[in-house]
């Protein structure tokens, strides 16, 4: 009796070690936690997440599929890897919208033997006006089976490149009002420094016997520089240049004085140039009479 209780406790003891093996194995299996996925171009990038991977493993692979039935056949699906055994997230770009997927951690233990997560299940993103980006926690399947996919080397995820803001349309230059020298009639007097209320309008008679001058007024609008003006008066033939007109930036009336040493009826013309082989800017005319 004595003899065959060291043989039961060897028993015992080897298949409670046997039992605690296969625990902390079965607790080194991962476990997907999070699922996000986003539009690029009208395909789906899908980012995974997971815990619970054997950190004295040898490498990972996430394996996925199309295939409804998750069986993980040879050639019926693809894999990304290696990654390290602390890896715990990958992404699989390019996929079509609106499809149903599953896939899995599939981890190489220290053991070389492979020991894959359960499957989860989801479907793409649809990708239409409006669907950007969606992200929920995982739900995984049934189990897998064991063994490492075809592979392809892991990429990370790019970065979206935002689109281009548009190009706002440049703002329409206004065109400039243009300058304008008009002269606006005569007198043998002038009112505070400007016209009077009974000037005459350029091609009329000034009635005057007694002044000693006569005034032209010229309006002038939209004068962006100072601006000289040269001034002649013509009697008949003969022209008569008098002092430059300086105009200041702006817009306004300004005087143009001609002394009158003979009253005997003719005919005056104001004459206003910028350069005197041109046309005059603005001209006008009066009959003096007496």
């Amino acid at each position: 009796m004595s003899r065959l209780i060291p043989v039961a406790l060897i028993g015992f003891v080897f298949a409670v070690l046997v039992s605690v093996g296969l625990a902390l194995e079965a607790r080194a299996a991962p476990a997907f936690v999070g699922l996000s996925q986003s539009c690029a171009s009208g395909k789906v990038n899908v980012i995974l997440s997971w815990q619970g991977a054997d950190a004295n493993g040898k490498e990972q692979w996430v394996d996925y599929t199309a295939s409804s039935d998750g069986s993980w056949t040879a050639g019926s699906f693809q894999s990304l890897g290696p990654l390290s055994p602390s890896a715990n997230t990958s992404s699989i770009e390019g996929l079509p919208a609106s499809t149903a997927y599953a896939a899995r951690v599939n981890q190489k233990l220290a053991n070389d033997s492979w020991q894959p997560s359960l499957n989860l299940q989801f479907s793409t993103i649809s990708c239409a006006a409006g669907d950007s980006s969606t992200s929920s926690p995982a739900t995984t399947g049934g189990a897998g089976g064991s063994g490492s996919g075809s592979t392809s080397a892991n990429t990370p995820t790019p970065t979206n490149t935002p689109s281009p803001s548009p190009t706002p349309s440049p703002t329409a230059t206004p065109t400039p009002l243009p300058t304008v020298f008009q002269v606006i009639g005569f007198s043998d007097h002038t009112s505070n420094g400007g016209p009077p209320p009974d000037i005459v309008t350029p091609g009329g008679s000034v009635q005057s016997c007694g002044a000693f001058s006569v005034y032209g007024f010229v309006r002038y609008t939209n004068v962006r520089v100072s601006t000289e003006l040269f001034v002649s008066w013509r009697i008949g033939e003969s022209s008569i240049p008098r002092a430059n007109l300086i105009l200041q930036p702006g817009s306004g009336v300004a005087i143009v004085e001609f002394p009158i040493q003979d009253h005997t009826k003719a005919t005056y013309t104001l004459q206003l140039q910028n350069d005197k082989d041109k046309p005059p800017l603005a001209t006008g005319d009066f009959t003096l009479s007496c």
